[in-house]
């Protein structure tokens, strides 16, 4: 697989676009969770915190989402692979 990003480029983050907000203690509101943007879609690039460092962040590309399977073969990321077979 290609890097998306590499060391010599430039990436702007917009750090709210996935937030899930609580409002669960909103009276009237039937949802117990908002997300302004809604969830991560295929090809989205997402940036979240290095659990043992604070200065380093992972950055990751989304390749499958819920209920859908993901394979790599020989060094290519499939999604779905069987869903042609019967």
């Amino acid at each position: 697989m290609t890097p998306t990003c590499t060391n010599s480029e430039l990436l702007i983050v917009h750090r709210l676009a996935h937030l899930n907000v609580d409002l669960s203690w909103v009276p009237g509101i039937n949802a117990d969770h908002f997300q302004p943007l809604g969830q991560p879609q295929p090809a989205d690039v997402l940036v979240f915190a290095y659990p043992q460092s604070e200065t380093c962040e992972f950055i990751q590309q989304v390749r499958a989402v819920v209920r859908q399977t993901l394979e790599i073969w020989d060094g290519m990321a499939l999604v779905n692979p069987y869903l042609g077979e019967g």
